[in-house]
């Protein structure tokens, strides 16, 4: 291998790499450690998803309301009436036991009278007679509390992961386009119930988190390049093909008029370009990849292999 074939089989891999994790560490940071303050419509939405965290921060909700277990009850109270009179006496331990006048015997003795063998099957069929108790039906499930912007005093700091997760229920809602028509979803309505728009939010996070970590020292470096490609081709389908599907630039990108919106999107197509890469081209020798899974094995002298 010449010396600018192996520049072109390593170095170029290596710098895919460093923009890569530079971007997507610091992407990824950003949505799971830091917070923002969200509105009260948005700590709503985020609490009928079933959010903890924005469930707390509702009026009413906190320690405060929570219901207080009952007291204890001690033994001295066990045998108070519950009508606060005096207590029923307890029996003296010392005191004689009366006997059993149809058991014992003319000499004190315990005398054994066996029972009649009609009525032990009598008394058998009795027990199997009584019928047993019978357990009251469950429950309705109950049903989750829809919260509203009026259940918040004011705006309060969540991870700012949680605005991927309020992206995610937008888009699974159809909304009306920029021209006036009506535009459909963009995300299943089956992946917006309940808590599986924060679940989406929390594997984008992490896997930009992880997967920058990752493609930076360059371990698993085409799993990571994969995956950070998934995201990014999620990412600018909801946030630049999608709402401009059919209307902007060839019907799959902005108008050109707006800059702002075309910045974002040719950010996006940069990075998915570079993570492909980084996916078919490897890491590079520069990576633990290398090290571990691509070492060359030494040659054996010449003229052994006949």
């Amino acid at each position: 291998m010449s010396f600018r074939q192996s520049l072109a089989a390593n170095v170029t891999p290596l710098i895919l790499r460093l923009g890569l994790a530079a971007t997507f560490l610091w992407a990824g940071w950003g949505k799971v450690l830091e917070t923002r303050e969200y509105k009260p419509e948005e700590l709503a939405r985020l609490a009928t998803m079933g959010v903890e965290k924005a469930q707390l921060a509702a009026r009413g909700s906190g320690a405060s309301a929570r219901p207080s277990q009952p007291p204890r009850e001690s033994e001295a109270d066990r045998g108070a009436p519950a009508d606060g009179g005096p207590a029923a006496p307890l029996p003296d331990p010392a005191a004689p036991k009366p006997a059993n006048k149809s058991s014992s015997a003319p000499g004190g003795g315990q005398r054994f009278q066996p029972m009649h063998p009609a009525a032990a099957v009598s008394s058998d069929r009795a027990d199997e007679a009584t019928p047993a108790p019978i357990a009251p039906p469950p429950e309705p499930p109950k049903s989750a509390r829809a919260y509203t912007a009026g259940d918040f005093d004011g705006p309060a700091p969540l991870k700012k992961v949680y605005s991927l997760a309020l992206l995610l229920d937008a888009r699974s809602r159809a909304a009306p386009a920029t021209d006036g028509k009506a535009q459909g979803a963009l995300w299943p309505s089956e992946w917006s119930k309940g808590m599986w728009p924060v679940y989406f939010a929390w594997a984008a996070g992490l896997t930009e988190l992880l997967g920058g970590g990752l493609v930076l020292i360059g371990l698993l470096a085409r799993l990571s390049g994969l995956s950070l490609a998934a995201v990014m081709l999620v990412a600018a389908w909801l946030t630049s093909v999608g709402p401009n599907l059919g209307a902007g630039f060839l019907g799959l990108a902005p108008p050109w008029s707006s800059f702002a919106d075309w910045t974002t999107f040719l950010f996006q197509v940069m990075l998915l370009c570079a993570a492909l890469g980084v996916f078919f081209s490897g890491a590079g020798a520069a990576s633990l990849d290398h090290w571990l899974f691509s070492r060359e094995k030494p040659a054996g002298p010449r003229g052994e292999d006949e």
